[in-house]
């Protein structure tokens, strides 16, 4: 779907740091079809490596959906 969206993504800006691991990615994505254009970019900051989780619990099947199947306008299906 990717591939048939016309989508580009890059260049992708990753910061490691000095402990080795990767703090922050950064991914600017591009699309264009029938005539429109977009531009994201999406930015992850990561930390607290080895650090215990708390306070995230899973939700009931109710309150979720399976997006596996689900096309988006414009990006095909």
């Amino acid at each position: 779907a990717v591939q048939a969206s016309g989508a580009a993504f890059g260049p992708i800006d990753v910061w490691v740091g000095s402990d080795g691991y990767v703090h922050r990615v950064r991914v600017p994505t591009s699309v264009g079809t029938g005539g429109q254009a977009a531009k994201t970019t999406l930015t992850m900051t990561l930390s607290r490596f080895g650090g215990g989780v708390s306070g995230v619990s899973v939700p009931p099947a109710s309150q979720t959906a399976d997006a596996s199947q689900v096309t988006i306008p414009g990006l095909g299906g």
